[in-house]
């Protein structure tokens, strides 16, 4: 397996906040199919979905609220409540 570039570690992370493929690619703006292709390294990762990646990752930061499919009650991989 190959190692993770930046933006495949940036789509990975945004897509487990988003809760799938599917539910990332309607963030993003792209099919389920393409990134798909760029999570798997097929595909490079075009600049503009990087930077929307990174947006996305903000402003699920700043709700501050679990990602979708989470509980109510979370924790981060640093062990800080996602509440």
């Amino acid at each position: 397996m190959f190692k993770d570039s930046l933006q495949q570690a940036t789509l990975r992370r945004a897509m487990t906040l988003a809760g799938g493929v599917s539910f990332l690619s309607h963030e993003l703006g792209i099919t389920a199919n393409d990134l798909d292709a760029m999570l798997q390294q097929r595909e490079p990762v075009p600049h503009w979905v990087f930077l929307r990646a990174i947006d996305y990752l903000n402003e699920a930061d700043s709700r501050q609220e679990p990602p979708r499919g989470f509980p109510a009650k979370w924790e981060t991989s640093d062990g800080d409540s996602g509440t």
